[in-house]
């Protein structure tokens, strides 16, 4: 496999993504942007080979074993590659989790040249067959909303708040593709993905 590292997304403010929207015909979907770390995944028929973002925080550090475990257990098909976040505990008694929002590869196949709201679809897909609608433990799929109007992103920030393990919102045009940097080149930024971030 070729690998490429996905894009980075540009930020901006709330007021700016607010006229982004308003002013734009393109449909933007929204995602909580997680307070963790990226790891991004890819499986094979000897197992899953993790990749750290190029320039992200905790670059190195393995996951844990729990994680792991939950992953491996899920039936993903050889030739998938993941975009996940990893949350670490934030409170006593509370144990890590992995969360998958993003698909780069579906057999083999790198995914850039199809928009997100195609990519999360087939991620959706591949998510009900591999899981049977079952609940794998520390391991969730991160939802996408359809962003209808700027008073609407409003709503789904201001939820985010609320939830200490989210730091925002990430957007993305619905036809956005990746522009996906090949190691060792560092990711680029894709102005059809932003994120807004409220710390």
């Amino acid at each position: 496999m070729d690998f490429r590292h996905p894009d980075n997304p540009v930020a901006i403010s709330l007021e700016a993504a607010c006229g982004v929207i308003d002013s734009n015909a393109t449909r933007w979907i929204a995602q909580p942007k997680l307070d963790g770390w990226r790891r991004l995944a890819y499986h094979q028929p000897s197992g899953w080979e993790f990749f750290s973002k190029a320039n992200g925080t905790g670059e190195g550090r393995p996951m844990p074993d729990e994680l792991l475990v939950s992953l491996c257990r899920i039936p993903w098909p050889d030739g998938i590659a993941l975009d996940m976040e990893w949350l670490g505990p934030r409170v006593a008694g509370s144990q890590h989790s992995l969360h998958v929002f993003d698909v780069l590869y579906v057999d083999g196949l790198w995914q850039g040249g199809h928009g997100f709201q195609e990519r999360h679809a087939a991620l959706r897909r591949a998510w009900a067959e591999a899981t049977c609608g079952s609940t794998p433990g520390p391991v969730a799929l991160v939802q996408a909303s359809p962003v209808r109007d700027s008073g609407h992103l409003r709503e789904l920030f201001e939820v985010q708040r609320s939830n200490d393990t989210s730091e925002g919102l990430v957007l993305r045009a619905a036809e956005s593709g990746l522009i996906g940097a090949r190691p060792p080149n560092r990711p680029s930024d894709n102005s059809l993905w932003l994120k807004v971030k409220f710390r």
